[in-house]
């Protein structure tokens, strides 16, 4: 599942997937219409997570260097 992030302000796309979607109709289709006039001057940020969800993945990593680091973490909501 691919998650898509505008950033009007600063002209930023920002794409959150996993390893199996850089290569989806999804995606592509999401390439070929940044090109178009509207968003020819964004820019596509993308992030991979490999083969699992990002966002679990990133919840992993946030309460990994929080107990390294001696913090105790704080959930402000809860990740789907």
């Amino acid at each position: 599942m691919i998650k898509v992030k505008m950033d009007n302000a600063n002209k930023l796309v920002y794409v959150w997937m996993t390893e199996q979607d850089k290569d989806s109709a999804e995606f592509l289709e999401l390439k070929e219409d940044l090109k178009t006039r509207k968003f020819k001057s964004y820019k596509l940020i993308t992030f991979v997570s490999g083969t699992d969800d990002v966002l679990v993945d990133l919840e992993k990593l946030v309460l990994q260097n929080a107990l390294k680091n001696n913090v105790e973490p704080v959930f402000d909501t809860k990740v789907q």
